[in-house]
């Protein structure tokens, strides 16, 4: 509900549209992306083999904001009117 109308939605065609001009741009972010996935991988296998119980400990965050990337791309997963505290 933060974005204007034409960008609520991952396949509106101004979004498309801004995607198709921006492809190398998101290829970057996304091998970033995929790079750090592949070290945290890469590392907890290693805490798993010198026998660390817990292993490494990710950021788990208690909200999102309204206008972020993960309520733009999955609504539904989220009850942005909720509210903790």
């Amino acid at each position: 509900p933060a974005w204007p109308e034409g960008w609520r939605n991952s396949q509106l065609p101004e979004v498309q549209q801004w995607c198709e001009q921006h492809e190398e741009e998101i290829a970057f972010w996304q091998w970033l992306q995929w790079l750090a996935q592949q070290q945290f991988s890469g590392c907890w296998t290693h805490s798993q083999a010198l026998g660390m119980s817990v292993g490494l400990y990710r950021d788990l965050a208690v909200g999102v904001a309204e206008g972020s990337a993960e309520t733009w791309h999955d609504p539904e997963l989220y009850r942005l009117r909720a509210s903790v505290g």
